[in-house]
């Protein structure tokens, strides 16, 4: 810590602790939205369900209806407009959260940099 300080950069562990506490907050959302994530299962299983739910309902009140015309009304119900929200919501989350994290590396990166210059310049005026 205490080249560090001289670098005049963070210490290492604080960074450290910074990334950690940002990873916590962007596992989940890395698990729904980032390779190999749910989301696009999610979204989907969300819009079986309102079918199902307005094919019941034309049923119930005997009234025929197209799967395409199923489709069109569950794309437009409000419950699937607002999980589509909740979903860019979260995805933008999950960008912010992963840009933080990439500031944190930066961070990383320049005081290794800033280090191993001071310590070169130390050697050349020790020299």
């Amino acid at each position: 810590m205490e080249t560090e300080l001289r670098a005049g950069v963070q210490p290492l562990e604080e960074l450290l602790d910074e990334h950690r506490h940002v990873r916590r907050k962007v596992v989940a959302l890395w698990a729904k939205y980032g390779p190999g994530g749910v989301a696009e299962h999610l979204r989907k299983a969300e819009l079986a369900r309102i079918v199902e739910y307005l094919r019941a309902m034309a049923a119930s009140e005997e009234r025929k209806t197209t799967e395409a015309a199923l489709d069109a009304a569950a794309h437009s119900h409000k419950q699937y407009l607002d999980f589509i929200a909740e979903m860019t919501r979260e995805r933008a989350e999950y960008f912010e959260l992963n840009a933080q994290l990439q500031e944190v590396e930066w961070k990383v990166n320049r005081g290794q940099a800033m280090i191993r210059y001071s310590t070169v310049e130390l050697q050349g005026a020790g020299a």
